[in-house]
C-alpha cells in the first residue's frame, strides 16, 4: 500500500467511519447504555460467580454411576441444594435480575444528563419497568422477564417513559405554585404527582392494550419482532463483520465503542439468555446463543482488539530492540486484555504493514471459535468476566469448561502464525533503521 493509496483510504475512513464515530459518540441512547452496562459490570460477575459456586457445572448423570466424577459433581449438586440456597438466591438478585437494574441504570443517568429530579425519575422507570416486564400473581409479582428475556422490553420502556416525563417536566406539567413558606422539597414532591400519575397510566394502558389486543405480553412481543435481529448477529460472519470494521477504525485511531457500541446491548441480551438458560437445566453446549459479550472478550479479542497477544509474544524474542522492548512493555497489559501499549508504542496504528494481521486476526478466531462451540467441541459462553479479566481464565470461567484453554492456546498460536511474516517484515525495517541511527550516532561522535 503506498503513500498515495494509503491517503484514498484515509479519505475513505474519513467519509464513513468518522461521521460514525461522531454519531456515536454524541447518541445520548448509546451512551447511557454503554455507562449503565459498564457500571453493572461488578453486579455481574458477582451474580456469575453465584450461579458457578451455587450449580455444578457439569451433570453428574452423563458419568458411571459410582465413579470419581459422578460422585463429585453428585455431592456438588447435593451441597449446593442444602446449603447454598442463599447463594443461589443472590444470582437471582443480580445477574437474574439483569433488566431491573439496567432500567435503574438507565433513569439515574437520564435524570443526570437532562438534570431532572433524581428519585422521581428513577421511581417512573423502575414503576414502569414492573408494569411491563411483570405482571399480577397469587401472592405477588412475576419475575419472569426480570432477567435476560425481558432486557429489550426494559430498555425500550425505560427510553421511552424517561422521554414523555422529561417532556412534561420541561413543559411545567402538574407545577403547582406554592407559599414562599412551603419548603422547596415538598413543592417538587407535590408538583411531580400529575406527570408520575400520567406516566403510569401510559405503562398501564400499553401494557393492558398489548395483552387484550394482541394476547401477548409487551415483553413476548419485543422478543418476537428483536428475534430476527438477535439470530442475525449470532453467526460468525456477523461478529466478523463488526471486528472487522471496528478493527479498521481503531488503525486509524478511531476508538472501536464507534462501530461495536450499538451492537453491546445485543450481545449482554445474548449473554443473559443463556444464562437464564444454564439456571433452568440446559446444557452448556446447547446454550441458545454462541455469540454474544463473553465470546467477544474470551475467544476473539485475544490481549485486544485486533487480537495482538500472539503479535507481543513474538515482540519478545524480537532482534529488534526497539521491538523486544516493546514487547516487555506490553506483556503485563496484554494479559488483561489491553493493547494499548503495542497499538500505539509500537506502532500498528497507522502502519501499513500491521494493517492486514490488525483486521483479519480476530476474524479468523472468531470462526474458529465458532465454529468450535457450534460442534459442541467447547462449551458456550454464560459468563462474563469483564473486558480485562486476565487472558486464558476469561475464557475458561465464561464457559466453565477447560477445553476452553486448549482452544485458547489453539488461537493464540494460529495468531503467532498469522501475525509471523508482517511481524518479520516490520522487524527488518526495524532493524536497518536502528543500525542507520547507530551508524549515524558514530560519524557524529
Amino acid at each position: 500500500m503506498n503513500s498515495e493509496k494509503q491517503s484514498k483510504v484515509e479519505q475513505l475512513i474519513e467519509k464513513t467511519l468518522l461521521p460514525l464515530a461522531t454519531w456515536v459518540a454524541q447518541n445520548t441512547y448509546i451512551q447511557i447504555l454503554s455507562q449503565t452496562f459498564i457500571s453493572l459490570l461488578p453486579m455481574i460477575v458477582i451474580g456469575a460467580f453465584a450461579l458457578i459456586v451455587s450449580k455444578s457445572p457439569i451433570n453428574y448423570t452423563g458419568f458411571e454411576e459410582g465413579t470419581y466424577w459422578y460422585n463429585f459433581f453428585l455431592n456438588w449438586d447435593t451441597f449446593a441444594n442444602k446449603y447454598l440456597i442463599p447463594i443461589r438466591f443472590m444470582k437471582s438478585c443480580t445477574l437474574g435480575s439483569l433488566s431491573l437494574w439496567v432500567t435503574f441504570g438507565i433513569a439515574y443517568r437520564w435524570a443526570k444528563k437532562y438534570d431532572l429530579e433524581v428519585q422521581s425519575t428513577i421511581i417512573v422507570a423502575l414503576v414502569n419497568f414492573f408494569l411491563i416486564n411483570s405482571k399480577y400473581v397469587d401472592g405477588g409479582i412475576s419475575t419472569d422477564y426480570f432477567g435476560g428475556e425481558g432486557l429489550f422490553s426494559a430498555m425500550i420502556g425505560a427510553f421511552l417513559i424517561l422521554i414523555l416525563y422529561r417532556w412534561m417536566s420541561k413543559k411545567g406539567i402538574g407545577n403547582i405554585k406554592f407559599p414562599a413558606s412551603v419548603p422547596a422539597t415538598l413543592q417538587k414532591a407535590m408538583s411531580s404527582i400529575l406527570p408520575l400519575t400520567l406516566c403510569f397510566l401510559v405503562g398501564c394502558l400499553a401494557s393492558g392494550l398489548t395483552t387484550q389486543l394482541l394476547g401477548v405480553s409487551i415483553p413476548d412481543l419485543v422478543m418476537m419482532i428483536g428475534r430476527p435481529i438477535t439470530k442475525s448477529i449470532d453467526n460468525p460472519i456477523a461478529q466478523s463483520g463488526i471486528t472487522f470494521f471496528s478493527d479498521i477504525g481503531y488503525w486509524f485511531g478511531i476508538h472501536t465503542a464507534a462501530v461495536e457500541a450499538p451492537f453491546n446491548p445485543i450481545l449482554y441480551a445474548n449473554l443473559s439468555a443463556n444464562v437464564d438458560a444454564y439456571s433452568n437445566g440446559v446444557a452448556a453446549t446447547q446454550l441458545p446463543y454462541i455469540i454474544n459479550i463473553a465470546f467477544r472478550y474470551g475467544f476473539t479479542g485475544i490481549g485486544g482488539s485486533g487480537a495482538t497477544f500472539g503479535l507481543v509474544l513474538l515482540l519478545l524474542k524480537s532482534k529488534s530492540v526497539t521491538m523486544k522492548q516493546v514487547g516487555k512493555l506490553s506483556i503485563i497489559p496484554a494479559l488483561f486484555g489491553v493493547n494499548e501499549p503495542v497499538v500505539f508504542g509500537l506502532p500498528i496504528m497507522c502502519n501499513v504493514t500491521m494493517f492486514i494481521p490488525f483486521i483479519f486476526t480476530e476474524v479468523i478466531n472468531c470462526f474458529i471459535s465458532y465454529f468450535a462451540m457450534s460442534a459442541g467441541l467447547v462449551n458456550r459462553c454464560m459468563f462474563y468476566m469483564g473486558g480485562t479479566a486476565p487472558e486464558i481464565m476469561r475464557s475458561v470461567l465464561s464457559s466453565m469448561d477447560w477445553r476452553a484453554a486448549v482452544l485458547w492456546v489453539i488461537l493464540v498460536i494460529v495468531d503467532m502464525l498469522f501475525w509471523y511474516p508482517f511481524f518479520k517484515m516490520y522487524e527488518k525495517q526495524e532493524i536497518k533503521r536502528e543500525a542507520e541511527e547507530l551508524e549515524s550516532q558514530k560519524v557524529a561522535a
